[in-house]
């Protein structure tokens, strides 16, 4: 396979028979060629892009030029650090980054309107998440098994009392 081919799935794709603007869901599993992390801003239609396993460091540029993301979900990555890009996703409404080493959230995790689920379990969080409190949105918010003191996990639940929050 070529630099002009492309792997998604179990299905081989080469870039001048699809016509990216009509592809609505990607799932990315195990590590990924960088060519193809880099035109992902190709896709402008994306709804949903799930990039598991892949051993990511950090979340690709690309995924902030899709502005109809409604679905991102990078489970089981190694993001220690998220930029602070996310207010150019204004339609995403879940978040999934479970299983990462993630331990503080950027300020533009706060400007996502309509963000109805969130999950942050399994990361390496400390302190309590009030950039959080921002979203008018939030109706699920996933916190198990960070690293946050009792008094912060067991104050949890009263910072969002209009969410359903999961800390053990």
């Amino acid at each position: 396979m070529d630099a002009a081919d492309f792997f998604l799935g179990v299905f081989e794709v080469k870039p001048a028979t699809l016509h990216f603007c009509h592809v609505c869901t990607v799932v990315l599993e195990g590590a990924q060629d960088s060519l193809l992390l880099t035109r992902l801003g190709e896709l402008r239609f994306l709804q949903s892009l799930t990039i598991q396993n892949a051993e990511l460091k950090t979340i690709p540029n690309a995924v902030f030029e899709l502005g109809t993301l409604k679905e991102l979900d990078l489970t089981h990555n190694d993001l220690v650090s998220l930029p602070d890009s996310f207010h150019s996703l204004p339609l995403l409404e879940r978040l999934i980054l479970t299983e990462n080493q993630i331990a503080s959230l950027p300020q533009s995790i706060g400007h996502l309107p309509k963000l109805s689920l969130l999950h942050l379990d399994s990361n390496d969080l400390k302190e309590m998440p009030t950039v959080l409190q921002s979203l008018p949105a939030l109706a699920e918010l996933h916190l198990e098994n960070n690293a946050f003191s009792d008094d912060v996990r067991h104050a949890l639940p009263s910072l969002f009392p209009s969410a359903t929050v999961y800390t053990e």
